[in-house]
C-alpha cells in the first residue's frame, strides 16, 4: 500500500471512475435490469476464462485468504452490513457459519463451472444471488421510501461494486501478503478477468465493473478505493464509527474457526491493520503474538515453496468439504460456546447515506449517521 509512480493520466482515469461510481453509481439499481445472465458480453472469451478459472484454483488458499479479509474488512462498513442484518442471516454465530460457508461453496463453483451452461452450479448459484439481491434491494429501499434515480439506494451498483473488490482486491494490491509468492502479472491479469466476468454476471455494468480496465488501472483504482473510501470508515478515532461492524467481523472469524482453526480475530485484523497503517485499538496477549509471529513466517516462507502450497490447499478444500458434510453439528457447537452473540438489524430510516461521496470520507462523516443509541451491541464474544 506504499505510494508507487502511478502515470498521472492513470491515476486521473481511476479518480474519474471513482467519482461515477460513488455519485452515480449509487441511484442505480445493483442488479441491473440491462444485463442478462444467459448472454455473455461482447468481450467475452471462453479460453480466456477457463484459463482464468485455471490461475484461480493454482492460487486458491491466497484468493480464498483475500476473501475473508476483505470481508472482515467490508463488513464494518454500515454500507455492506445494515442489508445483510436485515435478512437475518447475521443474527447469531452459527448462522454467520451458515451464511459464509454457503459463500465459500457458491464461489467455489464459480471457479471452477461454465456460468453460462445452463444447468450448471455456477449457472444456478449465480442466479440464486441476483435473486437475493434483487429481494434485499426491493425491502430495504421500499422501506425507507428511497426511489432508483431520485435517491441513494440500498444495493445499488456503487455498493455491488465495492463488494467486488472484497473478494480479489488485497491479492491485487498486495499479493505477497496474501502469499501467492511467485505470482505473474498475467496470472493476477486473469484474477481480475475472472472477477470482470463474474462482476458482470452479478448485474454489474460494464461502466461500474471495478476490473474493466488493466493491472495498474484496477491497482491504482482498488488503492483509492481503500484510502478514500474503506479506511476512513474503519479507523478508530478513538471509538470505531460503526460498533456493530466491527463487533460482526469478530463474529465472522469465530464461525469460520471450525474451517480455519488457526483463525483469531485478533490477529488477522492486527495483520491487516498494519499492512493498511491502522492503528490496532486492542494490545495482543502473548498467545496472540506468537500465533501472529508463526503466520507470518508461515505466510513469507513455508509458503514460498510450491510443495508447501499445494499441501495448504488440498487442507483447505478437506476442511471445506468436512464443513459442509458435518454443519449441523458444528453449528449446534458454535450456539453452545457462543450462546450470547447476538446481531440485529437497525432502523434503516436512520441512515441516510449522505456519508457516500467521491469527496475524501473522514471517521466523523459516517459518525453521525448512525444511531447514537444503537442498543445492538448486546454481544458476548469469547476473545480467543
Amino acid at each position: 500500500m506504499d505510494d508507487d509512480q502511478t502515470k498521472p493520466e492513470c491515476k486521473d482515469k481511476v479518480i474519474d471512475r471513482y467519482r461515477k461510481l460513488v455519485d452515480e453509481g449509487s441511484y442505480e439499481v445493483g442488479v441491473s435490469p440491462e444485463i442478462d445472465p444467459s448472454v455473455p458480453p461482447p468481450w467475452y472469451d471462453k479460453d480466456k476464462f477457463k484459463q482464468a478459472q485455471s490461475t484461480a484454483a493454482k492460487f486458491f488458499p491466497s484468493l480464498s485468504f483475500a476473501s475473508f479479509s476483505g470481508l472482515l474488512i467490508g463488513i464494518q462498513i454500515p454500507l455492506f452490513l445494515e442489508p445483510l442484518l436485515l435478512t437475518g442471516t447475521h443474527e447469531t454465530i452459527p448462522k454467520l457459519f451458515r451464511r459464509y460457508l454457503d459463500t465459500v461453496l457458491k464461489v467455489h463453483t464459480w471457479y471452477g463451472d461454465d456460468p453460462f451452461e445452463e444447468g450448471s452450479k455456477s449457472y444456478k448459484s449465480l442466479r440464486q444471488v441476483r435473486r437475493m439481491h434483487n429481494n434485499v434491494t426491493k425491502m430495504m429501499n421500499e422501506r425507507t421510501g428511497r426511489v432508483q434515480g431520485k435517491d441513494k439506494i440500498w444495493v445499488s451498483q456503487c455498493q455491488m461494486a465495492m463488494t467486488q473488490a472484497g473478494f480479489f482486491g488485497l491479492l491485487v494490491l498486495v499479493p505477497g501478503k496474501c502469499f501467492a509468492h511467485g505470482i505473474s502479472d498475467k496470472e493476477l491479469e486473469d484474477i481480475i478477468y475472472l472477477w470482470r466476468v463474474l462482476g458482470y454476471l452479478n448485474g454489474i455494468k460494464d461502466k461500474y465493473n471495478l476490473c474493466s480496465g488493466n493491472l495498474e488501472e484496477t491497482r491504482v483504482y482498488l488503492k483509492h478505493i481503500f484510502t478514500s473510501f474503506v479506511i476512513p470508515q474503519i479507523i478508530q478515532t478513538p471509538n470505531h464509527p460503526y460498533p456493530i461492524g466491527f463487533e460482526v467481523a469478530k463474529g465472522i472469524a469465530n464461525s469460520l474457526r471450525p474451517i480455519r482453526p488457526a483463525i483469531r480475530w485478533q490477529t488477522i485484523l492486527y495483520y491487516w491493520y498494519e499492512i493498511l497503517n491502522i492503528p490496532f485499538p486492542y494490545k495482543l496477549s502473548i498467545g496472540h503474538r506468537l500465533l501472529l509471529a508463526f503466520s507470518k513466517f508461515s505466510f513469507t516462507v513455508l509458503l514460498r515453496f510450491r510443495f508447501m502450497y499445494n499441501l495448504f490447499n488440498r487442507a483447505l478444500r478437506r476442511r471445506v468439504q468436512r464443513a459442509e458434510q458435518f454443519k449441523e453439528k458444528i453449528e449446534s457447537a458454535l450456539a453452545a460456546k457462543y450462546p450470547d452473540s447476538k446481531y440485529s438489524a437497525g432502523c434503516p430510516y436512520k441512515l441516510t447515506l449522505d456519508w457516500v461521496s467521491s469527496k475524501p470520507i473522514t471517521p466523523s462523516d459516517v459518525i453521525p449517521d448512525i444511531n447514537d443509541n444503537d442498543t445492538r451491541l448486546n454481544v458476548k464474544l469469547q476473545s480467543s
